[in-house]
């Protein structure tokens, strides 16, 4: 059980997709070995590693820092990788060239190609079309909502077979969809698209997949990782260990939705796709294929293709224990990919400087055009957040925070973004950078702001002095998923924090905690979980159960500081 959606596209504060990408014209090796080495040493614990790799025309250049996994070998461009999301760019390449062998068209309804039965007569699924999957215009969701029934802890879409999938396209009901005909990133539409190419083909996704793209480049060291038998014994040793926040975790297996995310590959094999899409030697009918999936099919994407700002060809992926990038230009035949086996950045939440000369709170306005967004910025040494208003009051936890001489820093690093400037006439003058920069003043507040305040009552009823603290637990026992609350007890209001530390370093929004001096119900709409537990005061725990899709027994216990 995953307590936070997966694959790729991190939720943005601004609600902008972001790509950052450098890539110099001309290959220097020393250089992108410089870039792996300080990128391993700013966002990565010593049991991570990244390989960069550039492209340019027929010339491939490798850069690699840190190792497999702890007590493992130092990775290398041959080391695997789960690439999660990317897979989606190969889904796009099959559908294009299922279109080109004129097996189907691609305004063709999905109906017409699931067994009979699957929906009904009255369906509104009748209308959704080929093109819509590839595009995210089709209006499904992110993930199915059966996709919690049955999952397995650190590995939630093992489970998830074409029986499961069907049953919820058979129960989809016209209030389901979200954002039709608009863009939506959408996981389970892109892992129908891949069924629907093998029934089109009579043959599975995985078989496909090889005999069109894997087999005719030589990505042979490339598989999917469906289930528990799907990595080759000769490829054990190669495959690095993911983590999150610098715990191990477990390998994604994923099943009916293979096609949007399941690949494992290496540096090597993923430069000759890069490559494919210009070199000679690519067969010309996976090229048209190619080139047909690169089109502009929207303002926003091609055949699963995303664009950059510069109409670069972008995809980025992550699963549980690894993020990866590709990007290609094709104008001047060049691609960049990176590979980490760690999901989430190396994260200093406790300022590592003196931040009592700006520590409290803080109040400002982001004018971004045509919406304004009202910010609170919380800092102190324990560790920064900031609060976003007008977005469910969001929070957002700086995953580093300094400063010195007047000049402050914080990043946020899981929404891409970061607050920097100097202190000016007692307020906080800088640039909200995301994407782009955004001029943002911020002015001390005398304690904590009301607009915040208000929040948190409503949110955080009853009389929390006896739970005040750090709880810590694992959900389903020993070996399940570790999670922590902390409860704040400010001047007016209390606050409640929830952290799943091996699947981010952030602090995650807790929508409601109610609290009677017996029970304790806390709600998590962002993941939609929930955690009800009766309070033991002699024993300090909370005894209960987490509640998502499927409950799973949580018990935790008390202490004064955050457990390690």
């Amino acid at each position: 059980m995953k307590i936070y959606s997966p694959f790729t596209h991190t939720a943005v504060l601004l609600s902008v997709f972001v790509s950052s990408y450098c890539h110099s014209q001309q290959l220097n090796e020393s250089r992108i070995q410089k870039r792996a080495e300080t990128w391993h040493a700013e966002h990565q614990q010593p049991t991570e590693g990244i390989v960069i790799t550039n492209i340019k025309e027929d010339k491939v250049v490798h850069g690699t820092a840190g190792v497999l996994g702890e007590g493992r070998g130092e990775v290398n461009e041959h080391t695997l990788f789960e690439i999660g999301s990317i897979t989606k760019v190969f889904t796009g390449i099959l559908l294009a060239d299922t279109i080109l062998q004129g097996k189907a068209e691609l305004h063709d309804p999905i109906s017409q190609y699931l067994p009979k039965g699957v929906v009904g007569e009255d369906s509104p699924l009748h209308e959704v079309t080929l093109f819509e999957l590839s595009t995210h215009t089709s209006g499904f969701p992110k993930v199915p909502n059966n996709l919690r029934e049955g999952s397995t802890p650190g590995d939630p879409y093992a489970h998830y077979d074409r029986d499961l999938l069907f049953a919820y396209l058979n129960e989809f009901e016209e209030s389901q969809f979200q954002n039709r005909g608009e863009y939506l990133y959408s996981n389970v539409a892109i892992g129908l698209l891949g069924e629907l190419i093998a029934m089109i083909h009579d043959t599975t996704y995985e078989e496909h997949l090889k005999s069109v793209i894997f087999e005719p480049l030589g990505m042979q060291n490339s598989f999917l990782q469906i289930d528990a038998d799907s990595i080759p014994d000769t490829h054990t040793h190669l495959f690095a260990t993911g983590h999150n926040a610098g715990y191990p975790v477990s390998y994604w297996r994923i099943n009916s939705l293979a096609s949007a995310g399941a690949i494992v590959t290496d540096s090597v094999d993923l430069a000759k796709f890069a490559k494919a899409h210009w070199a000679d030697s690519t067969p010309e009918r996976l090229k048209n294929a190619m080139a047909l999936a690169a089109q502009k099919h929207t303002e926003k994407v091609g055949l699963a293709w995303h664009y950059t700002s510069d109409d670069r060809l972008y995809h980025g992926g992550g699963t549980g224990g690894f993020r990866t990038r590709l990007i290609i230009n094709l104008l001047n035949k060049s691609a960049n990919i990176r590979f980490c086996n760690s999901s989430a950045e190396r994260a200093k939440l406790e300022a590592s400087v003196n931040m009592s000369e700006i520590a409290g709170f803080w109040e400002g306005t982001l004018n971004l055009g045509a919406q304004k967004l009202r910010l609170v910025l919380s800092v102190s040494e324990k560790g920064s957040s900031v609060y976003s208003l007008d977005q469910g009051c969001s929070i957002i936890t700086a995953t580093s925070s300094s400063y010195s001489e007047g000049e402050f820093e914080f990043k946020f690093t899981s929404i891409h973004g970061a607050f920097t400037g100097k202190l000016e006439d007692g307020n906080l003058v800088g640039a909200w950078a995301q994407a782009q920069d955004i001029p943002l003043v911020m002015t001390r507040s005398e304690g904590m702001p009301e607009s915040l305040e208000s929040v948190f009552r409503k949110r955080y009823t009853g009389n929390l002095d006896p739970i005040e603290g750090w709880w810590s637990g694992k959900i389903g026992g020993e070996g399940g998923l570790p999670f922590l609350l902390e409860v704040i007890k400010h001047s007016d209001c209390y606050e409640v924090k929830a952290w799943s530390p091996t699947q981010a370093a952030v602090a995650l929004t807790v929508s409601s905690a109610k609290f009677d001096g017996k029970k304790l119900v806390v709600k998590l709409n962002q993941v939609g979980g929930e955690y009800k537990a009766k309070f033991d005061s002699q024993e300090m725990a909370l005894e209960g159960n987490w509640i998502q899709g499927v409950t799973s027994s949580l018990r935790m216990t008390h202490s004064r500081t955050r457990p390690h």
